[in-house]
């Protein structure tokens, strides 16, 4: 699989990904990993595998002040069967929502 970032309108930017089926080549569409809200940016995607169908990718936040802080905040999601399914989108540091300093990717 890969990720990428990509402006979905002109005030945010969305994570993206793709996956290609065991045994194949070729990747299906692009579809959205972590949706930013208006004004968000979420960018850097990093990806990892064990290489058995667990997958991890994390990106950086940079919001609005009313939005954990507004500073920089690092946040995940992970899939166990190859992208398929990812879980939710959850912050690294417990105190993102509150903390004003810059996390970085």
């Amino acid at each position: 699989g890969v990720a990428g970032e990509a402006n979905s309108t002109a005030t945010k930017r969305d994570i993206y990904y793709a996956r290609a089926t065991s045994g194949t080549t070729t990747f299906a569409a692009p579809a959205a990993l972590a949706t930013a809200a208006t004004g968000e940016w979420l960018s850097k995607p990093s990806v990892a595998t064990d290489g058995s169908g667990k997958w991890v990718v994390a990106w950086e936040r940079v919001g609005p002040a009313s939005v954990y802080g507004g500073d920089k905040d690092l946040f995940y999601t992970y899939s166990s069967d190859d992208g398929a399914t990812w879980a939710a989108a959850s912050q690294f540091n417990l105190n993102a929502m509150v903390d004003d300093g810059d996390d970085y990717a």
